[in-house]
């Protein structure tokens, strides 16, 4: 059974909650602005597990760049960032790849990412997807 932790959760409450927490599931939207001022959704994650988080600015090195980013990424580009990173895998997935969600503070106030996170029992499987809402 799921338990729900937050709903549209504050942005200030969210790393609180990944260090306090274990067996965590994502629900993540990430839109864009349209012209018309309307949202328009470009991303949709659901019942991912969150493996672990990188808090704002925390320095990490080459090799977990290179794990997250790929090889060829840029080092200086993906070593620090200012807001929260959420490392996330599929848990019916026949591989173990994981994903680093990037969060902005920015955009999560306006509206432009919303994020759920909640418990998840070991004994019930979630449906879980990346569906990207790009034409």
């Amino acid at each position: 059974m799921m338990k729900k932790i937050g709903r549209q959760m504050d942005y200030s409450k969210i790393e609180e909650t990944l260090q306090s927490t274990t067996d965590l599931r994502i629900d993540f939207r990430e839109y864009q602005m349209t012209s018309l001022n309307d949202r328009y959704l470009i991303l949709e994650i659901n019942g991912y597990k969150v493996l672990g988080f990188i808090s704002p600015n925390e320095f990490i090195d080459q090799e977990t760049v290179e794990r997250y980013y790929g090889e060829e990424a840029n080092f200086l580009n993906y070593c620090y960032y200012p807001y929260l990173r959420i490392i996330i895998t599929n848990p019916n997935g026949l591989d173990d790849k994981e994903y680093i969600l990037h969060l902005n503070e920015a955009s999560f106030t306006n509206g432009l990412q919303e994020i759920d996170l909640y418990k998840a029992s070991d004994t019930i499987q979630s449906l879980g997807g990346i569906q990207p809402w790009i034409a």
